[in-house]
Order: structure tokens, then sequence, then C-alpha cells
């Protein structure tokens, strides 16, 4: 009887026994192996033990993507603490409220970041010890190391997840935050991202020794989870930057053989709307991911036009739950604006302002139970029992808050015709605003 993994670096270990050679992280011309991976985050692992961490507590990370925040997210599982990464975009209050709110003992961040840490760090009432990744830090906050320094620390961690911490137990705080809006962390245990990861492949059925090209935060659940679900499957992630030029993307796909791409609908729409997206040879290409808004019919029919030869599944989610459903690619024409079924273990219930039921094709309150709901907001115990709830039989099930209809063979659509349409205009204006306050992130053809 096989036994799998119960704790996120066993799957890291898993992979390194197996493939120890095989690529796991590529970033910006450098390669991690799975051996490398498992031997760097050790020894992370090592120095943070050293330095009195300790299981459950947390450890934040402010970095851009690259081989130093994966090795980070592992070193910190490693040692039973819980991870936070914070996106590297964010300002220094920001930071400040997530160091005080988690209570975080340490800071991993580059030292071009050395101003706003200072600043974050005089509005935190504890200690903080600053890991600083680049190759100058300041000298003014005291207890401060270099990151190439800790992962050169010999020592031995628990070689089983299991002896420090069980798949209950939390491994990470995602942030969410908007303009108007107080950061909330989402807890999520070691069990919900095994299972979120898992749904995943099983969506994109299994792919296995795949070339993931990861252009989101990792501080995000749309940039985590493909390093997760690459570290499971022995794949490798091909780490890109949130603010590259579209080019640099494409070029990206083609240097480094990538098979699959995780993108939202607004980046997508864009892409396919360059004019000199034909001088791209996109034939390694076998899938994209599109997530956030379900993908218009128009949009499905130029992708198959523009990619012939590559799939595009559409998966909905949520950073409470996440997927909550997926719709393959021979689905996307067939039921457009739908945002899939809900995904393996993942239980859908559609109900009115009474908590009742509602039956096929009536709107009402999307709420989702299963093992890859998250375990609520940190530090935050009213909200939680606002949105995790649990029903007569002890299930927690998720509020989402969110209005959606259920057909009768299953199906998740928005309650509202226009809701869709809404949320593609949404995601394009984003990711437009994103890239007209870069110009210089967009190709020529494009600022006409």
């Amino acid at each position: 009887m096989n036994t799998f993994p119960s704790c996120v670096p066993d799957y890291l270990r898993q992979s390194a026994a197996f493939h120890p050679g095989r690529i796991a992280v590529v970033h910006n011309g450098r390669r991690l192996t799975y051996s490398e991976l498992d031997h760097t985050s050790d020894s992370l692992a090592s120095w943070l033990t050293g330095r009195g961490i300790r299981p459950r507590d947390r450890v934040v990370v402010w970095l851009d993507n690259s081989p130093e925040s994966v090795i980070s997210f592992y070193g910190i599982l490693k040692t039973g603490a819980v991870c936070t990464m914070v996106n590297s975009s964010v300002k220094a209050d920001i930071l400040a409220h997530i160091l005080l709110e988690t209570g975080a003992r340490v800071l991993i961040t580059h030292a071009g970041k050395a101003r706003d840490v200072e600043t974050a760090i005089g509005h935190t009432r504890t200690p903080i010890t600053v890991l600083w990744t680049g190759s100058a830090a300041p000298q003014s906050l005291p207890g401060s190391a270099f990151f190439r320094e800790a992962i050169a620390t010999p020592g031995e961690v628990s070689k089983r997840c299991g002896t420090v911490v069980t798949g209950d137990d939390l491994a990470a705080l995602i942030y969410t935050h908007g303009p108007a809006m107080t950061p909330r962390g989402v807890m999520v245990s070691h069990a919900n991202l095994i299972h979120s990861s898992t749904c995943i492949l099983d969506c994109l059925g299994n792919p296995g020794r795949d070339i993931v090209l990861d252009p989101f935060p990792l501080s995000t659940a749309s940039g985590l989870y493909p390093v997760l679900t690459a570290g499971m499957s022995g794949g490798t992630v091909v780490l890109g930057d949130p603010f590259a030029f579209f080019q640099r993307t494409l070029s990206l796909v083609i240097e480094e053989n990538v098979t699959g791409v995780s993108l939202n609908s607004g980046i997508l729409s864009m892409l396919m709307g360059m004019e000199d997206l034909h001088k791209y040879h996109l034939d390694p290409l076998e899938y994209v991911v599109c997530s956030g808004p379900p993908v218009p019919p128009s949009q499905a029919r130029l992708f198959r036009t523009l990619f012939p030869g590559t799939r595009l599944f559409s998966i909905f989610g949520m950073t409470e739950c996440h997927p909550i459903a997926c719709l393959p690619p021979e689905a996307l024409t067939e039921h457009s604006g739908a945002v899939g079924r809900p995904v393996p273990g993942c239980a859908i219930s559609i109900v009115d302002r009474d908590g009742n039921e509602s039956g096929p094709g009536n709107p009402g309150e999307l709420v989702v139970s299963g093992p890859t709901v998250a375990q609520g907001y940190w530090n935050a115990p009213h909200r939680t029992a606002k949105a995790f709830r649990q029903d007569n039989s002890g299930v927690t099930r998720f509020h989402t808050g969110k209005q959606f209809r259920k057909t009768a063979d299953g199906f998740l659509f928005s309650a509202h015709g226009s809701t869709r349409v809404r949320y593609m205009a949404q995601a394009r204006g984003e990711a437009e605003t994103h890239y007209s306050a870069r110009p210089y992130l967009v190709s020529q053809s494009q600022q006409r």
C-alpha cells in the first residue's frame, strides 16, 4: 500500500530522491536541481532553527520571484514554521501591518528594500531578525545576516515533516488586500496545499514532467500553486517576472521549452492582441491555465485559431478555497460563461437568503466545503466565524459571499449574465492599468 506524504516538504524530498539531477527551478538563467533545492532549504531550515524558530512561528518573505523565494518557502516549512509570502510591490505600511499582525520573528528580503524594511520594523513591537539576499546589507539593523551564509549552514533537519507538524498544521498565510481593504491573512494548512495542488494536477490530466512558466507573485495562490504542482510531480517551474515585457514572457516559453503557462483572463486577452504575436513559435506549449473570470466564447475561439495545438483550461478559485471549479478545453465553447464544474473533493451548494438549497438554475450564495477550504483568517475570529461556518454535521463550509447558479449537469455560472462581462472588463482593466503605468513593459505595437 502506498503512503503519501502528509506535509509539503516531504514531496520535495521525494522528488529530490527520485530525480536529484532534474531541474526544479529556473529564473533569469539560474537553475536549481531538486537535489540543490532540497539541500539549500535544509540548510536554511537549520539556520532558522538555530535562530530560535520553532514549529508554528511565523516567518515573512518579502522577495521578488526568485530561487531564494522558493528556497525560503521550503526551508521555513521544514522547520514546522508558517511561511508568510508578501507581495514585493507593497509599501512599508502594509509590510509593517503584516509583521505586527503575524508576530514574525524573521524577515527574509532583498537588500534593495532596506529603507522600507527599516521603516516597517520601526512600527513593530518585537525584535525581528532580517535575512538579506543580495550583495550588501545595511548595518543599522542589529542581528541581520546574509541569505548566502544561511544556506551554507551545515546541520540536520528532520527528514520527515510529520515528526514536526501534521497535515492539519498551518503551512502558510496568504495575504489578500486591495486599495480600500485591510490586508487579511488566509490560513492554509499543509493538507490544504497538498489537496489543492493534487486537484490542479487532476484537472490538467496529471501532466508529470511539465515545464511550467509562473509569472504571478508567489505571494498569491495563482503564483504559489505552480511551484507546488511542479515540486509534487517532479516538474520544472520557470519563474517569470510579473512586470516583464510581454515579449520576454513569450521568449521564455521558447527558450525554456515551456509546456504550460498560468495567466489570467485580462493578460491572455492582451497577449492575443499583440500585433507581433505571429513572430513567436510557441510549439512546445501544450496548455494554458487561465484563472479569474471565465473566458468568453470569442476569446476561446480566437485562442484556438492562434494556438491550434494548445489546450486552454479555465480554473476558478479564491484564496480561501483554491481551486473551486475547472472548465476543460472541450467545454469552453459549449458552456460559455461557466467557471466550470467543481473539482474532485469540492462540495458546492447554492443557498438562498434563508440558507436553503436553491434549485438548478436558481441564484444564491456559493458555499464550498472540502479539503481545499482554508482554516480561516489569521487573528480575525469574527471575520472567520462569519465566512467559515460549521453545519449541523460539523463540516466547515466557506460562504464566499458571491452569487452563482448551478445547472442540472453541475456547471457553475455567475448569477447575473452581466457579471461575466464585468469581471472580464475588470480583469482586462487591471492588466491594462498595470501595464499602462509601466509603458516600458508593453510592445511598441501596443502603444499606438
